[in-house]
């Protein structure tokens, strides 16, 4: 069976799987130090930091689970 893949808003819901992902992927690529997004307290409720104006965060889901995510905001 293929697998299904959705681009979606980001929810509330979506915080805790979006706030692994980052904690898990940044630090291969050296990403950990100050200014880096790893440390922002935002990487837990993501849902609210980019629901301003002029902002906007997606998932990507498969099968049902978050696996990625992006966004654009002026942070």
């Amino acid at each position: 069976m293929t697998p299904t893949q959705i681009v979606r808003p980001i929810e509330a819901r979506d915080d805790a799987a979006i706030a692994a992902i980052i904690r898990s992927v940044m630090p291969e690529f050296g990403a950990t130090g100050c200014g880096f997004a790893i440390n922002d307290p935002e990487v837990d409720w993501m849902h609210r930091a980019y629901s301003a104006p002029r902002s906007a965060y997606f998932v990507v889901e498969r099968d049902g689970v978050v696996i990625g995510g992006g966004g654009v905001a002026p942070l």
